[in-house]
């Protein structure tokens, strides 16, 4: 049986009280206007003794609903941030204690609503798994935001156990993305044909979307969620190096491909194009991931990844010179390539200056 939300007002009154009792310095006119209306001094422990019973009989129970129903995607204000924020400040005043550092279990009727999101926000994990394609990092990287949003709002509630299995599930997704963008990568490394080509400028292009995962493990590991071992590496970190791994081979790869292709521009000058502009999402990906999480063998993968493509633009230079010379019917593809890398350069020029 679905329950029914409560009424707006109800919640918005929740709001109110919260916003006295978590800062009654800043609501001095709302403290005042309430005291006056009940009849009672405008001090805090006034209020408590007042309002105590209501809380736990309407209030809370108010913004446990409401919470649920948005979870569950009832489309409504307020957002689910300000609840929970609300919700934090009121519950312990029901408990008699401080606000909690962390501790408290959420009701079953919260906890259930923010598993059920967790579980619809782990449909592009389900379908990566089963899939022999690349990956869809867009709809990957979107589950993981979504994650790290939920965990967010359970960490301010204060349930410590539910955010830790919220933040499991998020470093998942990121590890099986991944680990398939790996994989991606790894074929067109080793078959090198115009397939795995296709596939892997498909993933190397998703930029952003390859630094939302990527951040997530860093954050991880940097922060120690799973637990070290002196003799195993975790998952994380073997998913972030396997990666590392494979992105710098890959820079090789490109490289050496582009200063064969710009040798002899009369081959064209789509190859050069598809080349550049991996090469390009390669040091943008590089440059994206900022000290302190950066791993030097990143920082070492850009530094020569830009290093070689500023020594390309004089190959590319002479070809564009001896083709103009000769009037070459190679000379429209030297043009395309003089472009395509002054744009890459271009890109560059801001993040190494």
């Amino acid at each position: 049986m679905k329950r029914t939300p409560p009424s707006l007002p109800v919640v918005r009154e929740a709001l109110r009280i919260a916003r006295m009792l978590d800062a009654p310095e800043r609501s001095d006119a709302l403290v005042r206007a309430f005291a006056l209306q009940h009849g009672i001094k405008p001090h805090r422990e006034d209020m408590l003794r007042l309002l105590r019973p209501a809380l736990e009989r309407v209030y809370l129970p108010a913004l446990e609903a409401w919470m649920a129903a948005v979870l569950r995607d009832t489309e409504s204000a307020p957002d689910l941030i300000t609840l929970a924020d609300a919700y934090a400040a009121l519950r312990p005043v029901v408990a008699g204690g401080a606000r909690p550092g962390g501790g408290l279990p959420l009701p079953v009727v919260l906890a259930d609503a923010v598993l059920h999101r967790a579980d619809r926000s782990s449909e592009a994990l389900r379908t990566a798994l089963e899939s022999r394609d690349f990956p869809d990092l867009s709809a990957l990287s979107y589950d993981l935001l979504r994650l790290e949003g939920l965990r967010w709002v359970v960490e301010t509630l204060g349930d410590r156990k539910l955010a830790e299995e919220l933040a499991y599930r998020s470093r998942r997704v990121a590890r099986v993305a991944l680990r398939q963008a790996t994989a991606t990568v790894d074929a067109f490394l080793i078959g090198r044909d115009l397939l795995t080509l296709y596939d892997n400028a498909s993933v190397v292009a998703q930029v952003d979307n390859l630094l939302v995962v990527v951040l997530r493990l860093l954050d991880a590991l940097a922060a120690e969620e799973e637990e070290r071992t002196a003799f195993v590496e975790t998952a994380d970190q073997q998913a972030f190096d396997t990666f590392a791994r494979a992105l710098g081979q890959l820079s090789e790869t490109l490289l050496t491909m582009l200063e064969k292709a710009a040798a002899r521009p009369e081959r064209g000058g789509t190859f050069f194009r598809s080349l550049i502009r991996q090469a390009g999402c390669v040091q943008r990906l590089c440059a994206a991931l900022r000290a302190p999480l950066r791993p030097a063998r990143v920082e070492a993968i850009q530094e020569g990844l830009e290093r070689r493509l500023a020594a390309l633009e004089t190959t590319v230079a002479a070809a564009l010179a001896r083709a103009e010379a000769e009037n070459s019917p190679a000379l429209p593809a030297a043009r395309v390539q003089a472009e395509e890398l002054a744009a890459v350069l271009r890109g560059i020029a801001p993040a190494t200056g």
